[in-house]
C-alpha cells in the first residue's frame, strides 16, 4: 500500500507539472 501511495502521488505530481506546462503554452 505504501508503493501504491507512492506511486499515485507521482502520477499527481507529474499531472499537474503537464497542466502547468499546458498553461504556459
Amino acid at each position: 500500500s505504501e508503493v501504491s501511495g507512492v506511486t499515485r502521488r507521482a502520477a499527481q505530481s507529474s499531472h499537474h507539472l503537464r497542466l502547468r506546462t499546458a498553461n504556459a503554452s
